[in-house]
């Protein structure tokens, strides 16, 4: 064995698993193994993305070797499928317990006297990597494998996002073999669709090519101490996938849900919102009803006017009229004008008088000539109300209710009360417990509060957009013992996984909430489509670590994927082992070279309730002489799963010594079998007369 690989035997013990960059190639006969292609097939249905991955080994040298593959997984992703390619047909991978996984592994691979046929073996190593062992790859041929990936959307922006790995640049000092790089197709059924890879816009259906990440760069020296800092860092190594999602018309949702047993069970609720919750109106008839009174003052009424000239930059083709309102209402244009004019038609009005401050809010007045003012209209009915909320004494909401009344049951009302604030950005936040908010509520809008700062329109104009067309889901809540934001924005969704018991996981749930001060409401019922996919997810997402043995094993094979304790094997039929088989005895077989394992296939290392193997019955005693009289020899025998790595005398008594040498030689011609599956163990032999 290298000293390279004991290293890396002892990083596998001590359980300091490596954080993953990408993938890793390496042979076990260390003949120039390639990949020559890599592409990856998306397809994205009800919320879950299914990675088809198909991978291609060559083999340049001389010998038969075996492809020993690192996987690095897209985040969340679980494998749930395996097939290898034999004389130009698919075999398609068994879902087997780990150990029976591997040993039919090492057996078929082993040393025979068959013809050579392909097995492949892909099993779990942590939560984000895989490993994928192939043998033969034969000299002057090109194996080929496929793997399937269930993966999780996340979905922000209106979009489902995912992403893959890059393949990295191979240098002769890298120790690793080369990789090809990966080649993507997003595969749609809308021909117009496109898809955002690595932030470029590329046409469904069509092929992408990742690049290579950006090459290691070294930091600036430390200022504060004035030494060097050798840390580096590189470009993203994974590249992001961005896909326009089906028709939303509010929100979607999907639940899955899984059982281990009664006292565990896993509940997976994904909530969609529409990438935009509502169209903006189309000709729209909107009158804005403001606070002209002493109280608001000149600096107020510029904020409320900002706010008139924000609304109409998102409905250019609206018909606008503008009420000011004091002791009295009054129609500041005295007719409905354009959305272009507006900003025109407001500088007027300003230098002939027409929003001069003085005394009283007659707000119910205001709203009253609004009402007054749309009757008859074609459109879109829309007022809305700024105040600064400093009302007389006899102020009554039904007084203001009863000629709001009279509006089209559609009509839209929003109450404003806008604050200076020159610093902050503007910001709008609803209040439902204010005194006017009845106004508003009673008429499908909302009462919000709004700063302002003078000197950021732009800003403001994405603020007042809210004001325009909902823009989130407020107020939500949801049964079935889950826990959820309040709210949720267009275009943003929810991913939550819970753990509970089988009795407490929820089969069906229903969602709540507020489109302004119109209810919305989503049942979202258990699939058994997507509970398959939740169980995958369970060990994607790393979730299974209260999880005993049996359970994993239900969850495992619910998902159909690669877990701790279960593996894929494909093989072509007829497989034996055969005439250019692995030596187990010679090649470094209890090893992988890749920097991050113990062996291949092997077991779970929490197991506890394992009876070790009786090491000392398969040692051989006979070619050594027994010393006379009373004897005792102890010896410690170090294994690494089916290999002995250390072999010393614990203890020899008086006149025994010459025996407990002859036995170390023999305890190291010891062959273990598959019984030897920890990753370290120590054997104490006891051996006496």
């Amino acid at each position: 064995m290298t000293t390279r690989m004991a290293a890396l035997i002892v990083t596998v013990v001590v359980g300091s698993q490596a954080t993953v960059q990408a993938d890793e190639l390496a042979s076990t006969r260390d003949q120039a193994v390639r990949e020559v292609a890599h592409s990856v097939e998306i397809q994205i249905e009800d919320g879950v993305a299914r990675f088809i991955v198909q991978r291609q080994f060559k083999n340049p040298g001389k010998l038969a070797d075996e492809v020993r593959l690192a996987i690095e997984l897209p985040e969340g992703a679980a494998a749930t499928g395996l097939r290898i390619r034999a004389k130009q047909k698919w075999h398609e991978g068994e879902l087997l317990a780990r150990d029976q996984a591997a040993d039919r592994y090492r057996e078929l691979t082993g040393q025979g006297v068959n013809d050579p046929k392909d097995p492949a073996l892909l099993f779990w190593v942590s939560s984000s990597e895989l490993f994928l062992q192939v043998f033969p790859v034969m000299p002057g041929t090109v194996s080929t494998v496929e793997y399937t990936l269930t993966v999780p959307t996340r979905y922000t922006g209106g979009r489902y996002r995912l992403d893959y790995p890059r393949a990295i640049r191979v240098t002769k000092d890298s120790g690793s073999l080369q990789l090809a790089r990966p080649v993507i197709t997003v595969r749609s059924s809308g021909a117009r669709e496109t898809v955002m890879i690595d932030g470029r816009h590329y046409a469904a259906n069509n092929r992408t090519s990742l690049a290579f990440p950006a090459p290691l760069k070294p930091p600036p020296p430390d200022e504060g101490t004035g030494t060097e800092d050798t840390s580096t860092e590189q470009g993203a190594l994974k590249a992001p996938i961005g896909v326009v999602p089906p028709a939303i018309a509010t929100w979607a949702g999907r639940l899955g849900r899984v059982v281990a047993s009664d006292k565990q069970a896993f509940t997976r609720l994904e909530v969609d919102v529409a990438p935009q919750l509502s169209a903006l109106p189309r000709r729209a008839q909107v009158v804005f009803v403001v606070d002209a009174s002493y109280s608001a003052g000149a600096e107020l009424l510029a904020a409320q006017l900002a706010i008139v000239r924000a609304y109409v930059k998102h409905v250019p083709d609206a018909d606008v009229e503008v009420i000011a309102y004091r002791r009295a209402a009054k129609r500041v244009f005295g007719k409905f004008v354009p959305a272009r004019e507006v900003a025109r038609s407001l500088d007027e009005a300003m230098a002939r008088g027409a929003l001069a401050l003085a005394n009283g809010s007659a707000l119910d007045a205001g709203a009253k000539l609004a009402a007054a003012a749309l009757a008859g209209r074609v459109g879109p009915h829309r007022i809305v109300i700024t105040t600064d909320d400093l009302l007389r004494e006899s102020w009554s909401d039904a007084a203001a209710l009863q000629p709001l009344a009279a509006l089209d049951p559609a009509a839209i009302v929003h109450v404003v009360v806008p604050s200076i604030d020159k610093a902050a950005k503007p910001t709008l936040a609803r209040d439902d417990s204010a005194t006017l908010a009845t106004l508003a509520t009673t008429h499908h809008g909302i009462f919000a509060t709004l700063s302002v700062a003078p000197a950021r329109h732009d800003d403001l104009a994405v603020a007042v957009l809210e004001l325009v067309r909902p823009i989130r889901i407020e107020q939500v809540a949801v049964t079935g013992g889950l826990s959820v934001e309040s709210e949720l924005h267009e275009g943003e969704g929810i991913r939550l996984f819970d753990h509970k018991t089988k009795l407490d996981a929820p089969a069906k749930v229903t969602l709540s909430g507020k489109l302004w001060s119109d209810p919305v409401r989503l049942d979202v019922t258990e699939s058994a489509r997507f509970s398959k996919a939740t169980a995958a997810f369970v060990f994607g997402a790393d979730l299974h670590g209260s999880l005993s043995e049996s359970e994993l094993m239900t969850i495992a094979l619910a998902g159909r994927a690669v877990s701790p304790v279960t593996s894929y094997l494909a093989i072509e039929p007829g497989v034996r082992p055969s005439k250019i088989g692995l030596d187990r005895g010679g090649i470094g077989w209890g090893t992988i070279g890749t920097g991050r394992y113990g062996t291949i296939g092997g077991s779970m290392s929490h197991r506890s309730t394992r009876t070790p193997p009786d090491l000392g019955s398969m040692i051989d005693t006979k070619g050594c002489a027994k010393p006379p009289g009373a004897w005792a020899v102890k010896l410690e025998v170090e294994t690494t799963r089916d290999e002995i790595v250390d072999v010393e005398v614990g203890h020899a008594s008086a006149g025994a010594r010459g025996f407990a040498d002859c036995m170390v030689e023999a305890a190291w011609n010891v062959r273990l079998d598959s019984r030897f599956d920890q990753p370290r163990e120590t054997f104490q032999v006891d051996l006496s007369d």
